[in-house]
């Protein structure tokens, strides 16, 4: 086994990822288990680049990391088998990732499918595991040239549903300009809700089932949150606006990503 994490590195506060997984972040169907351990292979991947790592690719092409299977639950959450759950959905995910292919000795632009997780491994006691990475997803996740989002790892880590954790990164996308201005068909669209679903009183729904219980999540847990008005037109609602701030909630502290005895101490 790799012994990188034996080196105790501290997990960065802050984080980025792919716009391409931000995006279509409903329509690759992460749970809140799911991107839990995805936000921590990212913090990961950003140690590694801090301190200029290059993981090692093995024979079947991956990259491992290794983890107590505390630092990939929530506090209050210790079902192994859960755990076990979320990891298999992440191994039964393929993602379309843009590559380049060589045909007849051109290049040309190609889509690769490619698992999230490979083949997770516990050891015997079940108190670490092991993620295998193919190495096509994990370049996936540390190019940023086609832009990304950039947030705080404890507050996705911490948040549950998916529209949720979807809102989060919907506001850290666009928090530097403040607000944003949407039609409903707009807001459907970038918040990936499916064309079938609140189809009759669209507006009134969507605050109910999305809106609304996503502003008192990140109100209660996040960095940052929001404020929203009706956009009419006459008496009908069309859009909405909204307005970006940050909460005062306590920024989360840095832990070390083996010692689960100094998470326990700093809650």
């Amino acid at each position: 086994m790799n012994d990188f994490t034996n080196k105790k590195p501290h997990l960065p506060e802050i984080i980025r990822q792919p716009y391409q997984l931000t995006a279509n972040f409903i329509k690759f169907k992460f749970s809140a288990g799911e991107n839990r351990i995805v936000v921590r292979i990212l913090q990961r991947i950003k140690v590694h680049q801090e301190i200029n790592y290059t993981p090692q690719i093995n024979l079947d092409g991956n990259v491992s990391l290794q983890f107590h299977y505390r630092d990939l639950l929530l506090d209050t959450d210790n079902a192994k088998e859960r755990l076990d759950a979320n990891l298999q959905g992440l191994r039964e995910k393929t993602l379309p990732v843009e590559s380049i292919m060589t045909v007849d000795g051109k290049k040309e632009k190609s889509v690769k499918l490619i698992g999230v997780i490979e083949k997770p491994e516990w050891t015997k006691n079940r108190s670490h595991v092991q993620i295998n990475l193919d190495s096509g997803f994990y370049g996936f996740l540390t190019d940023l040239s086609k832009g990304y989002t950039e947030y705080l790892a404890e507050s996705s880590f911490n948040l549950t549903g998916t529209y949720n954790i979807k809102f989060y990164y919907y506001v850290r996308q666009w928090l530097q300009t403040g607000g944003r201005r949407v039609t409903l068909e707009q807001f459907r669209k970038e918040l990936e809700i499916p064309a079938d679903k609140y189809t009759t009183n669209t507006s009134s729904a969507f605050k109910q089932k999305i809106i609304d219980p996503a502003k008192d999540m990140l109100d209660e847990i996040a960095d940052v949150s929001f404020n929203y008005s009706d956009v009419k037109e006459g008496r009908r609602t069309i859009g909405y606006n909204f307005k970006f701030y940050k909460t005062n909630n306590k920024a989360p502290v840095r832990h070390n990503v083996e010692r689960v005895e100094e998470i326990f101490e700093l809650l």
